[in-house]
């Protein structure tokens, strides 16, 4: 069947079940269902959003972990948590930017003779 992805079908029920384990705060339920395979990515990057929203940083550091994207749609997740006043989720968060942001830099050779 075209457009048709078989495990794109298998693994939607995790990413439903991983939205509602961030709204509703349980830590245990989003390692779950990321160990299942639930795309952290999934929704536009909705979940780490939401983890931001509800001050949930456990949820925050495993969704990262497991790849969420903190650059995500102008670092939303980061603006939310500043703008809610969520200092953890938001330092978590800004961290692993200043992370990538060093890792893509080029390296500088030392001067030399």
């Amino acid at each position: 069947m075209p457009g048709f992805d078989l495990i794109d079908t298998w693994k939607a029920p995790f990413e439903r079940a991983l939205l509602h384990a961030v709204q509703s705060g349980r830590s245990d339920a989003v390692r779950l269902m990321l160990d299942c395979g639930a795309d952290p990515e999934a929704y536009d990057g909705l979940f780490l959003v939401l983890a931001a929203r509800t001050n949930n940083l456990e949820a925050a550091r495993q969704l990262l972990d497991h790849g969420a994207d903190p650059f995500k749609e102008n670092a939303a997740a980061l603006a939310i948590a500043e703008h809610e006043g969520h200092a953890d989720v938001a330092n978590l968060i800004r961290s692993r930017i200043t992370a990538a942001n060093c890792r893509s830099r080029p390296k500088r050779k030392p001067p030399g003779p």
